[in-house]
């Protein structure tokens, strides 16, 4: 068998955990100019307190691993796209790709920027996501169902999609970022290999409380 190819791209939907389509539900949220963290397609991210501005709240990149022993840092929602930008705390222009004419390639927003951008986030605690299993370990299929984390990747900016991928050290019964749903079918994913794809859902969510892998 052909082995699976290293291709991550963070955390991508598929649908919805009562086996719906996904319906495209999206929520613009901003990154604060002063964030320092470049944000890509796919990226998992989690509010700021007292970042609201033009109604919208702000977000930042979120933390990989546990929060503590037993707990996965929180995720508001993982980024799907660009709206626009504005000069930092801007309140009186709607945002646009204005201030990017003239950039090559995919849009992402970089770790410095005179801008706030304006970021268009799926935060429905219900949606699944394929992500690729990280480094050269594997996650077995009597895995599925159990919790683990995230693992940080820098993203790629000729794509603009993330880097973040699934640990393979963290797979138990904590209380992690994200539970195994299943495994992606598609060609060339072979569980017993490095870089297999899974379906995950999130756990340890701003928007509901986390839950126990099995």
């Amino acid at each position: 068998m052909a082995n699976n190819l290293n291709t991550p791209y963070g955390l991508q939907v598929t649908r919805r955990l009562d086996a719906a389509k996904w319906g495209d539900s999206l929520r613009t949220y901003y990154v604060p100019q002063a964030q320092t963290n470049a944000i890509y397609v796919g990226d998992p991210v989690v509010k700021l307190t007292g970042s609201g501005l033009n109604g919208v709240n702000g977000v930042d990149l979120a933390a990989a691993g546990y929060a503590s022993s037993t707990v996965g840092h929180p995720i508001t929602g993982v980024v799907c796209g660009f709206v626009g930008v504005l000069p930092a705390g801007a309140t009186n222009q709607q945002p646009g790709l204005w201030g990017l004419a003239g950039s090559p390639g995919p849009l992402y927003r970089p770790a410095s920027t005179p801008y706030d951008w304006y970021v268009l986030v799926n935060d429905d605690f219900e949606s699944q996501w394929q992500i690729q299993v990280d480094s050269t370990n594997t996650i077995a299929e009597t895995d599925i169902g159990k919790s683990t984390t995230l693992v940080s990747g820098a993203g790629n900016p000729y794509t603009g999609w993330s880097g973040w991928t699934l640990s393979s050290a963290n797979v138990g019964a904590n209380q992690g970022q994200v539970n195994i749903i299943g495994l992606v079918q598609q060609p060339n994913n072979d569980p017993t290999l490095p870089y297999a794809k899974y379906i995950v859902r999130l756990n340890s969510s701003t928007e509901i409380q986390p839950q126990p892998g099995i």
